[in-house]
């Protein structure tokens, strides 16, 4: 069976480093329990985005997820995420799969569910 990976990386301008790490733990073991990966970890390559301000705290965490081969899992794993990204309006993930990248936000506006929609498209060509 092959298998994807799939970074997410998360940031929150005005979050606290210690409750980030704890709500990327939380959101880790759901994506373990709700979805059909193969795991998940956290990374240790975090870095501070592009246009950040010098002296600018920004709380980042980062997990490495490894898709199984399966209709949906994509799909699920995102729907994850979006649903735990809407907690909290500050946060925002970056998911990037084979070298396509989309922004994640807590909004749901019809643009950025089409983004996510043809985000994935692209990789689960098998989706129907």
């Amino acid at each position: 069976m092959s298998v994807a990976r799939l970074q997410l990386t998360i940031q929150d301008p005005l979050g606290d480093v210690e409750e980030l790490d704890r709500a990327t733990l939380a959101l880790r073991q759901r994506l373990l329990n709700d979805t059909n990966v193969s795991s998940v970890r956290q990374a240790s390559d975090a870095v501070t985005p592009e246009g950040a301000k010098s002296g600018q705290t920004i709380a980042i965490a980062s997990l490495i997820v490894m898709l199984s081969e399966n209709l949906d899992t994509l799909a699920t794993v995102v729907d994850v995420i979006r649903a735990w990204i809407s907690r909290d309006a500050n946060r925002s993930a970056k998911l990037t799969l084979d070298g396509d990248s989309i922004e994640v936000t807590g909004t749901s506006s019809a643009a950025q569910i089409q983004l996510i929609e043809a985000f994935i498209d692209r990789h689960d060509e098998r989706r129907l």
